[in-house]
């Protein structure tokens, strides 16, 4: 889409550096989107049970609907159709056959994407977590035979299907990264769905932000075979906004208030209203903070960690407090840590925020996040914005081409190694 990407006003020399980018941009967060009237011939016939939970539960006219009534990604591939299809959801070109992704990924200039799963990853791994929330009472309500799995159990079931849909997409194309999906209730159990992902090519795991590993903290040494192994195949260990559910487990108590009415007209990962956005980024500040402070990342330092859609405002305070903390405990943290807390986030962290975040403040305010930031499409869902490695372009490019460079295409080989 090279003669689509000069735009919002940029000089000659701009649009020569953003044409440059061309091809070889990486994307850290977009998506599959299939409608539910594929899901069982995609997922098989496990998922069954939410076809009828979606179709007769969400309207077909809003945005990021999966009750739309289309079977087949039959739109030919164009800067046109691609123009038309951010934020179209399950209408966008090659919003689910993979195939065809990889052509709208050559005109977008993407060199490739890591690419999370929808409702089988995010609901199937909420419902397996916790059950109580929306979507389970709406599978317990659906259900007519007393022979239906719980709904925890339900859950874990479509994640393996996610799980294999990863192993399946992984073996199209290099690059095409399908993050798959584990819990860590059980470490043993954590340990061997990582290895089977791993062992079948799948380059990326999504951890729940909101959740211990097998009851204790994920710093704590009895959790380090998970880290290695992540950091000894050099998998990247990413956080996705939806994983967090479990750090609130009284879900529906904590929104019961007239200000924090969802928006259900807009169907996306987690429910939009202000009180759930403004603190999902809370379960992943504290995962983070484990891993930070308590040395995972000094006993691993090739542990490569993401963190998509949970914004990116915290993430300088986040470090200035951490760093202020162990100055603080600096007694127990001499023979601990090697460097400062701050100097850990930037060699291991990176974080894909939202589209409508003002980075070039963030950048303003801690210059360190530009070796963190990278860009995303969150394709094709709705609340990725229009365009916006453009968007992500034009905030970051009177920092200089270096810093351009980094957000666009450098820093995410962190965690999109070759």
């Amino acid at each position: 889409m090279p003669d689509q990407l000069a735009a919002n006003g940029r000089d000659a020399s701009q649009d020569m550096i953003f044409q440059r980018l061309h091809g070889r941009i990486r994307d850290t967060d977009s998506h599959e989107m299939y409608p539910a009237s594929v899901w069982v011939r995609e997922f098989g016939p496990v998922v069954a049970p939410l076809v009828k939970v979606f179709q007769e539960g969400q309207s077909k006219k809003v945005p990021n609907s999966f009750s739309v009534d289309v079977d087949e990604d039959a739109r030919a591939v164009s800067p046109d159709s691609i123009g038309d299809s951010w934020g179209a959801g399950c209408f966008a070109v090659g919003a689910f056959d993979m195939e065809k992704r990889l052509e709208v990924m050559d005109v977008m200039g993407v060199r490739d994407c890591l690419l999370f799963g929808s409702v089988m990853a995010i609901y199937g791994h909420q419902m397996a977590a916790v059950g109580g929330d929306l979507l389970t009472n709406q599978y317990e309500e659906a259900g007519d035979d007393e022979t239906m799995p719980s709904a925890m159990e339900f859950g874990q079931a479509v994640l393996k299907a996610h799980n294999d849909w990863c192993i399946r997409t992984a073996a199209i194309s290099p690059r095409l990264r399908p993050v798959a999906t584990v819990l860590t209730d059980d470490l043993d159990a954590a340990l061997a769905e990582t290895k089977r992902m791993i062992d079948n090519g799948v380059r990326a795991i999504a951890i729940p932000a909101g959740s211990p590993i097998g009851g204790k903290s994920p710093a704590h040494p009895d959790n380090d075979a998970l880290w290695k192994l992540l950091s000894d195949t050099r998998t990247a260990a990413l956080f996705h906004v939806g994983g967090d559910i479990a750090f609130r487990r009284e879900t529906t108590a904590w929104t019961d208030a007239p200000l924090f009415a969802s928006n259900n007209t807009v169907p996306t990962e987690i429910p939009i209203d202000p009180y759930s956005m403004a603190t999902s980024n809370l379960a992943v500040q504290n995962y983070l903070t484990s891993l930070v402070l308590g040395a995972v990342f000094e006993r691993f330092p090739d542990l490569r960690c993401g963190i998509m859609e949970y914004s990116a405002g915290w993430l300088g305070p986040l470090a200035e407090s951490l760093d202020g903390w162990v100055d603080q405990f600096k007694t127990r943290f001499t023979s601990a840590l090697t460097m400062k807390p701050s100097e850990y986030i930037r060699r291991n962290v990176r974080v894909a925020p939202f589209d409508f975040e003002p980075v070039d403040r963030y950048l303003e305010t801690y210059p360190f996040m530009a070796d963190v930031i990278c860009s995303a499409t969150d394709y094709p869902h709705f609340e990725g914005g229009k365009d916006p490695i453009a968007n992500m372009f034009d905030k970051v490019q009177r920092f200089g081409p270096e810093v351009v460079e980094k957000v666009l295409v450098t820093n995410a080989e962190w965690i999109m190694p070759d």
